[in-house]
């Protein structure tokens, strides 16, 4: 056995991270039109007052959200892990009075690493700690006493994911997302697992390289799995691990394509069937939907003029009509 986790920390509940703004407050705050400057203002206004030792942390931890938030990704990684030798955990925000106590698991890595809980605690009565796990680094001896865990990481290694795997087994208090299933999540893994189901459209989407998205422009050879009736086009394109719309392009013709590789620098990629789903008015439509007890829920619906729909750049919080649908 590795000599990573062997022990469970000690739950304290008088330890008390740095208290930081995080992803979701920075994040909503740049999306409604402030710059770098703008950011770093309020990162250095403090989500609230931190002793003296760990304000500067804080403020490190912080100013990587704001970095990354103003496409500065290599400055933002770098504060990061500044910031995670200063300290491997962190609070959000503070501690609303009675609070449901929610520690969740993540790891180093840009925004998209993790699950963001904070753009739903903000708005709950919920206290969030977040605890980094490091590459080859055991966990902090003492942690914050909790009510529920979370392991939040969206995608794991094999070294990664045992050793999730084994601290979910083993943690002590009532925990949430088990990572055994974070394979089963692979884009063309799930693509796969939903095909056929009566009811539900699953385009396919595959696992692929630079050298075979070459291979089929030089030679209009098909990519390995890539069986549609249409073909090829159109589809969507995006750099393995990305998420969130980076790096992610609708090609129609093996000239865009052409020129996406020309301007990408990634090995590996996933491509997916692009469906045309606009609505009759001509509006994209995303739901999110989460799955208790293995019930599906509603999570939230954003509505745009753009196939590529985020929440927070569909303007729902700017539209009553949009969230009244």
């Amino acid at each position: 056995m590795s000599f990573v986790d062997q022990a469970i920390p000690v739950f304290s509940d008088t330890l008390v991270p740095p208290i930081v703004r995080g992803t979701a407050d920075l994040t909503t705050f740049a999306y409604q039109g402030n710059d770098y400057e703008a950011l770093m203002q309020r990162v250095d206004s403090g989500a609230a007052p931190n002793p003296p030792a760990a304000e500067e942390a804080a403020r490190t931890y912080d100013a990587a959200i704001a970095a990354q938030l103003a496409f500065r990704r290599a400055e933002g990684l770098n504060l990061q892990d500044a910031a995670l030798e200063a300290s491997r955990i962190w609070r959000v925000g503070g501690a609303p009075e009675g609070a449901l106590r929610l520690l969740a698991l993540v790891g180093p890595g840009d925004l998209m690493t993790n699950t963001p809980l904070d753009f739903l605690t903000n708005h709950l009565n919920v206290r969030l700690d977040l605890l980094y796990l490091l590459p080859d680094r055991p966990l902090p001896p003492v942690i914050p006493d909790h009510d529920v865990a979370f392991f939040a990481l969206g995608e794991a290694d094999p070294a990664t994911l045992a050793r999730l795997r084994r601290l979910y087994a083993a943690w002590p208090r009532p925990a949430l997302n088990d990572p055994r299933f974070l394979p089963a999540l692979e884009r063309d893994t799930l693509s796969r697992s939903l095909a056929g189901i009566p009811g539900i459209c699953s385009p396919t989407a595959v696992a692929t390289t630079r050298a075979a998205l070459q291979a089929h422009l030089d030679t209009d050879c098909p990519i390995e799995g890539f069986d549609t009736p249409a073909g090829l086009y159109p589809c969507l394109i995006r750099p393995s691990g990305s998420h969130a719309g980076a790096g992610l392009s609708r090609v129609a013709i093996p000239g865009e394509l052409e020129d996406y590789l020309r301007f990408c620098f990634e090995q590996r990629f996933f491509i997916t069937a692009f469906e045309d789903y606009r609505g009759a008015d001509g509006l994209y439509r995303k739901s999110r939907v989460g799955f208790i007890d293995r019930q599906p829920l509603l999570c939230h619906m954003a509505i745009s003029s753009n196939w590529m729909v985020h929440y927070l750049n569909a303007d729902m919080t700017e539209s009553a009509a949009k969230r009244a649908e």
